[in-house]
């Protein structure tokens, strides 16, 4: 047992510390529920991209404003895809956009994993409010 927790530990030091990240936020966050959030403006998103979804409702044919580049992206998805899937690789699409600059920053201060850990799991992921889970 002992020689298995070495060969995890030894395979975990050789990640790049952004993968670190990803994975920790992973954990963390990713689930496949739709939150609130996403269950109002997925629909918009659809809505924006295929006008003939829902032609008569009138709040979803409200104007983009600043949600473009999000119905860019989402609307064409979800032609092919669920909300909920939308929704999933929405979320880990984000964690990887947010873990790769900070595991490169990480890097370069010569971050070692045990401080990574403890400042985003027990400092900053217990504490969040705007870090992908609002």
């Amino acid at each position: 047992m002992r020689d298995l927790y070495k060969k995890i530990y030894l395979a975990a030091t050789q990640l790049h510390p952004s993968v670190f990240i990803f994975i920790l936020a992973c954990l963390n966050f990713l689930r496949y529920d739709i939150l609130s959030n996403e269950e109002m403006y997925l629909p918009l998103a659809k809505q924006w991209w295929d006008q003939e979804w829902m032609p008569q409702y009138f709040y979803l044919n409200d104007i983009p404003a600043n949600r473009i580049f999000f119905q860019l992206f989402a609307g064409p998805a979800l032609q092919y895809f669920s909300f909920d899937i939308v929704a999933y690789l929405g979320k880990v699409i984000c964690f990887a956009g947010l873990a790769w600059p900070l595991g490169l920053l990480l890097k370069k201060w010569q971050w070692n994993y045990v401080q990574v850990f403890v400042l985003f799991q027990l400092l900053y992921f217990t504490h969040q409010t705007f870090f992908v889970g609002e």
